[in-house]
Formats: structure tokens, sequence, C-alpha cells
């Protein structure tokens, strides 16, 4: 049986004793992870929507992502926006930032209007507050699925391409 409690004496001994800089969080979102200094936690969160224009008859706006607090204290940066349509269509989609689910006044940071079957859209880091929820407001165009795709960084540690 391995000893983890000596590789992670020996990881803390070699990161110092501060937590921010060798918490891992461990929600299981993190594409790429550089585990070994603990500065890098990047994500992407993926949601399919079927025939779109029935669930916005329900509700036009659709939960994509909340922000913890727990696992991302400062809150994140969101990096790109990916949206993918089934067919042909012309259609545009809302991001948005909400306080709550019954916010009153989210904030849109971006627009995907699709003129095809994809769109991509590389946002100038946009920091999304921890607690805060990313919603997609949805289009009535009549297509049999969407699928969307939000790519971010924890706000703690500085991500670059």
């Amino acid at each position: 049986m391995a000893d983890y409690t000596k590789n992670l004496n020996l990881s803390k001994q070699a990161l110092g004793e501060n937590p921010d800089r060798w918490h891992i969080p461990l929600n299981g979102n993190f594409d790429t992870l550089d585990a070994a200094i603990g500065r890098l936690a990047r994500g992407f969160k993926s949601a399919t929507i079927l025939e779109p224009d029935k669930v916005y008859a329900v509700t036009p706006s659709v939960q994509i992502l909340r922000i913890p607090g727990q696992v991302h204290p400062s809150g994140v940066v969101v990096d790109a926006v990916y949206l993918d349509v089934s067919e042909n269509a012309t259609m545009s989609v809302l991001i948005q930032v909400w306080d709550n689910p019954q916010d009153l006044s989210p904030i849109t940071i971006a627009t995907l209007s699709v003129a095809g079957t994809d769109m991509d859209v590389e946002l100038p880091d946009v920091a999304v507050p921890a607690g805060k929820i990313i919603k997609c407001v949805l289009d009535t165009a009549d297509v049999d699925q969407i699928s969307l795709t939000i790519a971010y960084h924890d706000a703690r540690y500085p991500y670059t391409t």
C-alpha cells in the first residue's frame, strides 16, 4: 500500500505551508491541472440541451454552472464559450451571470449568434465572483439540440495560453 501521507508531506515541504499554494480542488471539473505546483486550475463545463425551443417555452434561461465559494473562493475567469448546433440554423443565445436563480437584472457576458452549426467566442478575461450562477438564455429556433461549453480558470491562478 502506498504511503500517501508521506507524499503529501513532501509536497507541503516543497511548496511551503501556505494552503493556497498546495490546495488542489477536487470537484472533477478540471481538464488540466498542474498538481506538482498547484498553480494552474482550469476547467470546463458542457451542457447539451435537447429541443431548446420547447425548453424556452417552459423557462427561457437554463443554469449551466454555479461558482461554489468552497472550490473557487475568488471566483473564476471565463476564457471562452463554445456553441454547437445540431443542424444549420440562425439563432442567438446569451450567456449571463446571475446573483441567484430569480435574479431580475443579470449581466450578459457573451452573445453567441450562429448562422450555421457552431460558434466560438474567446472572452477577454470575464471575472465571475464566487456564489454567482452562469446561465444560458435560449433562442426559439427549432433545432434538435444545442451543446454549450464554458472554459474557465480559477481566479486565484493566472492562466495564459
